[in-house]
């Protein structure tokens, strides 16, 4: 009987915090002489194609592996459905567990991994909460029982399984960027720019831009797309004992770069722990429907399944637990999606990378 441990490989692979770019032919980057000033090609690219993505709604397929030497450990196999309006920054979605594949004898914490598939999650996130909607539980008394609870914005933004926005596959955590991938791009510019940081290189291969962070025992690189968006097509990652490999593919909808495939493979090697592992993360998205008009009904409590018999709590901090009617919180959750202004972080190039203004007029 085997017993394993499993800690959540990728969560190591998202502590590589420093942004990066890939190619394959490693030899060239040597001789290239890198130009940080080749990051405001990204970020205009960048900034223009995300600005054009008004909703973003479809279904994405994901498949999960955790493996040894010996073959896959654990395989989970899901099915998203989800809808996203950019411009009030407000995602729902499905989240529903198809298939899963557990070795014989794997246990956690001295407990059996569980066979069975988990019911369908429906979950929310707003600019100022996560709205996660937990499955059935069956009390003593054997009745069954749904509780909606409103979490803070970060734990969603944390989590890897149960959360989705295909936004985070153009910016966000799923790049390794720990926040926008505009503002780490302009931090990485300023270290070269005000510090001289040798360390950071981009250099141009024909449509692509290479950003290169080369700390001795981590190295980070990314490749970056001029013509699909400024997006970031390849990454790899190595420190002392983990490489991380990833590759996204993009088609076009309604003029705008989307998100088609994204492929993770993290491997460690830690022989006085589990040996060789691997974590295999891949996301196809079946379908793109871009910049059609999504209602405000879609993000509602009523939308994510909820029912008046069901509890209701919030545990977000700086808002006391309450209680209340359906459409009290619907009414809430309007205010949330439309009393903050708009954002605007993908309308104006940071200062940084904006035309130069000496000379001309000051504007109104």
């Amino acid at each position: 009987m085997s017993k394993i441990v499993y800690r959540g490989c990728t969560c190591l692979a998202l502590a590589l915090v420093d942004i990066v770019i890939l190619s394959n032919a490693q030899d060239c980057f040597a001789a290239a002489e890198g130009d940080i000033e080749h990051l405001k090609l990204i970020v205009t690219a960048h900034q223009a194609n995300r600005a054009a993505i008004d909703t973003c709604q479809g279904r994405a397929e994901i498949e999960s592996t955790f493996a040894d030497i010996n073959g896959p450990v654990l395989q989970d196999s899901f099915l998203v459905e989800f809808l996203s309006d950019c411009r009030r920054e407000v995602t729902r979605w499905t989240w529903t567990h198809d298939e899963r594949y557990v070795r014989e004898g794997l246990e956690f914490n001295g407990e059996p991994i569980p066979k069975t598939v988990s019911e369908p999650v429906n979950a929310m996130t707003t600019r100022m909460g996560y709205y996660h909607r937990a499955p059935s539980i069956t009390t003593r008394e054997g009745e069954r029982l749904c509780t909606l609870v409103i979490w803070p914005l970060e734990r969603a933004r944390r989590s890897y399984e149960g959360c989705f926005d295909p936004m985070w596959y153009l910016t966000g955590h799923k790049t390794l960027c720990t926040d926008d991938l505009v503002e780490r791009l302009v931090f990485l510019y300023r270290r070269v720019k005000n510090e001289g940081d040798q360390r950071i290189k981009a250099t141009r291969e024909g449509d692509g831009v290479i950003l290169e962070l080369d700390w001795g025992t981590v190295l980070n690189r990314h490749t970056f797309s001029l013509v699909r968006g400024g997006n970031v097509v390849k990454y790899f990652g190595r420190d002392q004992n983990s490489t991380d490999r990833r590759e996204w593919t993009y088609e076009q909808k309604n003029g705008v770069w989307v998100p088609k495939t994204f492929v993770s493979n993290y491997k460690t090697d830690s022989p006085e722990f589990l040996g060789n592992t691997s974590r295999t993360w891949k996301v196809t998205f079946v379908e793109n429907i871009v910049n059609e008009r999504i209602p405000l009904s879609e993000f509602s409590l009523k939308a994510l399944g909820y029912n008046s018999s069901e509890q209701l709590e919030d545990r977000r901090e700086y808002h006391a637990p309450i209680y209340d009617n359906t459409r009290t919180w619907d009414e809430r959750i309007l205010r949330e999606i439309e009393a903050l202004p708009a954002p605007a972080p993908y309308e104006e190039l940071p200062l940084d990378f904006a035309p130069p203004l000496l000379g001309k007029p000051l504007p109104e």
